[in-house]
């Protein structure tokens, strides 16, 4: 579900005075004041609390203090509609780097800033350096000022910076969630960092999503560990319509085969298939052919079709198959 940009003006009765704002936000001449705010910047902030496991609002104040609850605004990743947009922490409480701070003096400060009172769980981040206009954005709070000394945190819905005709953007953050294993792990290892548990899995060995296959093979393979639909699997197997050329005397014209398979960009593939079914007589092993080369699929390509032409006479009784090639 998508969320809009909806006005702080609904109420927001935690904005301070422009005035209050300006010096503490960075070294930006100070813009002129109308009706109480920059006319470029951005305010970005939240109307109902954020609330703690418990329930209750975090704590913070408006003047700055070490025993407060950090706060950051941060991009969200979309550069693939099958990721979420904010990936949840690592063990150690890091944030993923597709999710960076805004680009902006003021992506990040403690609940209760900007707040007409303190521990109502409030905030308002004026940012003087706009972020551009259609950024897809998201706020994280955490219960401790440190990321380090957090032991829970919680994100809000992810928005759009709106156009320059409007100046508020309203965070409504989600339940908070502890900071453990669940999230994505640290880069020294490329099977916890590429794919696996940036969907938030944690065992190679394991089968998150039932399918039958293993997290480390989802991962190998570029499918999601925690959706059993998402597998390396024909989508289509049938029988095309003959071609113009002349057949052999006593012989049907060659009918060609379509194959098609789900892929994933960047991954390499080969087609085989097998004539026997029942495998060798002596040791049960089936004869794979090879068909054709491998085949790399390109950006955005999330589904190979092939079209089989020499293929030998009666292969139509066996079977094909499709195999992931790795380096």
């Amino acid at each position: 579900m998508k969320w809009p940009a909806v006005g702080l003006a609904m109420g927001m009765v935690l904005l301070l005075a422009a005035a209050a704002v300006s010096p503490a936000f960075g070294n930006e001449e100070p813009q002129k004041a109308v009706e109480g705010f920059y006319p470029q910047s951005l305010y970005a902030g939240n109307i109902q609390p954020v609330l703690d496991p418990f329930g209750r609002p975090m704590p913070g104040m408006s003047a700055c203090g070490q025993g407060h609850s950090r706060v950051e605004l941060r991009e969200a990743y979309t550069n693939d509609p099958r990721r979420p947009e904010n990936f949840k922490l690592n063990a150690q409480g890091e944030s993923h780097p597709s999710n960076p701070l805004v680009a902006s003096n003021s992506s990040w400060g403690h609940v209760g800033i900007n707040a007409s009172r303190q521990d109502l769980g409030l905030f308002c981040l004026a940012l003087t350096n706009r972020p551009s206009t259609g950024k897809r954005v998201f706020g994280r709070a955490y219960n401790a000022a440190e990321v380090s000394n957090a032991t829970f945190y919680a994100d809000s819905q992810v928005v759009t910076v709106p156009g320059p005709a409007y100046n508020m953007l309203v965070l409504e953050f989600g339940p908070a969630e502890p900071i453990n294993t669940e999230g994505w792990a640290h880069p020294d290892d490329p099977f916890t960092v590429s794919h696996a548990l940036l969907m938030g899995v944690t065992n190679r060995v394991d089968d998150a999503d039932g399918d039958g296959i293993s997290n480390w093979h989802e991962w190998l393979a570029g499918t999601d560990p925690t959706d059993a639909t998402s597998l390396l699997a024909f989508a289509d197997i049938r029988l095309g319509e003959p071609g113009p050329q002349m057949a052999s005397p006593g012989k049907r014209p060659a009918r060609p085969i379509k194959v098609k398979w789900r892929s994933v960009p960047g991954k390499a593939y080969q087609l085989f298939y097998v004539a026997e079914l029942t495998g060798d007589e002596e040791n049960g092993v089936q004869e794979q052919i090879q068909v054709g080369y491998p085949i790399v699929a390109g950006d955005d390509e999330y589904e190979i079709e092939v079209k089989i032409l020499d293929i030998p006479e009666g292969v139509v009784r066996g079977a094909f198959g499709v195999k992931l090639v790795l380096d």
